[in-house]
C-alpha cells in the first residue's frame, strides 16, 4: 500500500503546471499580496494604512481563517472550485490519457483508488497548511516594518490553545477534502471525461453546500414539509455542527424555525459518525463501480 501511494504522490507531483493552478495558486496569490504590500507600506501612506489596520496581528486567528474556504459558508462555494477541480482532473485523466487502460488488475483496483484519494487530500491538506503559514508570516513582517505591534507573543498556554484549535479546523478541512475527493472519483468513473468529471463533481458538491435551499425548494414544490428535515443527516450540515462544536462548544443553533426535527441540536458524536457513515458509503460505492468497470473499453 506505501508502495501504492508513493507512486501516487509522485504521479501527481509530476503534474506541476496543473499543480500552480489549481493547487498552490491560494498559497502563492496570498504570499504575492504580502510582497506587494509591504514594500508600498513604506513608501505609500493607503497602503501603511491598510498594514496598520491588521497591527497588531492576531496570527492565531489569521492561520485559522484560511480553512474557511473549505469549511466556512458562503466561502466554500468557491473556494472548493479549485481543488475540487485539481481533483477531477486527477480521477478522469486516467481515462482520456489511457493510464489505466490495460495495465490494472482487478484484484488491485481498490488498493489503487484507496491510494489516490489519500495522495490527493495529503497534497492538498499540505498546500492548505502553508496557506495557513502566509498570513501569520507577512502580518508579522508588514507590523515590524511600520514600527507597529506584530500581535500576541508566543508562549506555552497560547501555543498550546492555538494547536488545539488548528488541529481541529485542519481536522474538520480534511474531511472536506475528503468528500471532495470520493465526489470527483465517482464522477469520473461515471463520465470518463476530464470535462464531464468536472462538471459533475462541481455539481454534486454544489448540491451539498446548498442542500438546506434544494430540500427547502423541494419540500414546498411537492408540499411536503417533513423533507427539510432529511438536511440534519446531509454532510454539510454535521460539517457545519462539527464547526460549531470546535468553536463554541454547543451544537449549531437551528437554521429555520418552521421545522421541528432541526430544533435537534446534534452532538459532537452523532455529527462525526454521520459523516464517517457518509464517506464509507460513497467509498465503497465508487469501488463497487470501479470493480465492476471495464477500463478497456
Amino acid at each position: 500500500m506505501l508502495t501504492l501511494l508513493r507512486a501516487e504522490l509522485l504521479k501527481i507531483i509530476k503534474h506541476y503546471k496543473l499543480m500552480s493552478f489549481l493547487v498552490w495558486i491560494y498559497p502563492v496569490g496570498y504570499a504575492a499580496f504580502f510582497v506587494v504590500a509591504i514594500p508600498l507600506a513604506l513608501i505609500s501612506g493607503g497602503a501603511r494604512e491598510t498594514i496598520l489596520a491588521s497591527c497588531p496581528g492576531d496570527w492565531p486567528t489569521a492561520a485559522m481563517s484560511v480553512w474557511g474556504i473549505l469549511t466556512s459558508f458562503p466561502g466554500n462555494v468557491f473556494g472548493k472550485l479549485l481543488p475540487l477541480s485539481f481533483m477531477a482532473v486527477m480521477f478522469a485523466g486516467e481515462y482520456e490519457w489511457g493510464t489505466w487502460k490495460n495495465v490494472i488488475p482487478r484484484n488491485r483496483r481498490s488498493r489503487l483508488m484507496i491510494a489516490k484519494l489519500i495522495a490527493l487530500t495529503l497534497i492538498i491538506l499540505f498546500s492548505f497548511i502553508v496557506l495557513s503559514i502566509v498570513p501569520v508570516i507577512g502580518q508579522n513582517i508588514g507590523c515590524l516594518v511600520i514600527g507597529a505591534d506584530a500581535g500576541p507573543s508566543l508562549s506555552g498556554e497560547s501555543l498550546s490553545r492555538f494547536f488545539e484549535g488548528y488541529s481541529q479546523t485542519a481536522f474538520l478541512g480534511w474531511i472536506v477534502m475528503l468528500f471532495m475527493a470520493v465526489f470527483a472519483a465517482i464522477s469520473a468513473m461515471l463520465t470518463r471525461s476530464i470535462l464531464g468529471g468536472l462538471l459533475l463533481s462541481l455539481g454534486i458538491s454544489i448540491v451539498d453546500i446548498m442542500s438546506l435551499g434544494f430540500l427547502s425548494l423541494l419540500s414546498r414544490l411537492l408540499s411536503i414539509p417533513a423533507l427539510i428535515d432529511l438536511y440534519i443527516i446531509t454532510p454539510s450540515y454535521n460539517i457545519d455542527n462539527l464547526l460549531s462544536w470546535f468553536r463554541t462548544n454547543q451544537a449549531l443553533q437551528s437554521v429555520t424555525p418552521s421545522s421541528p426535527m432541526l430544533n435537534f441540536q446534534s452532538s459532537f458524536a452523532v455529527s462525526l459518525t454521520i459523516l464517517a457513515l457518509w464517506l464509507v458509503g460513497l467509498v465503497l460505492l465508487a469501488l463497487r463501480i470501479f470493480q465492476r468497470q471495464d477500463i478497456t473499453s
